[in-house]
């Protein structure tokens, strides 16, 4: 099965490169920050290797602490 998201609108983002200082301005700091190919190798990878999934490119994940 394969999701697209071309009718949803994103309306919020930060620029690529920026979330570290994006957070810090804010009061956190970054713990853990995965692109779309760190959650697939983390969350979707099975056991005989192969994926279960994709992360489409318009998402990461990002753990932050406060500071």
């Amino acid at each position: 099965m394969k999701a697209t998201y071309t009718t949803e609108q994103i309306r919020f983002n930060i620029d690529e490169g920026t979330v570290d200082s994006f957070l810090a301005e804010r009061g956190f700091r970054v713990i853990e920050h995965l692109t779309p190919e760190d959650m697939e190798k983390k969350y979707l990878t099975l056991r005989d290797g192969a994926l279960a999934g994709k992360v489409t490119a318009h998402f990461c994940l990002v753990r932050a602490v406060v500071i």
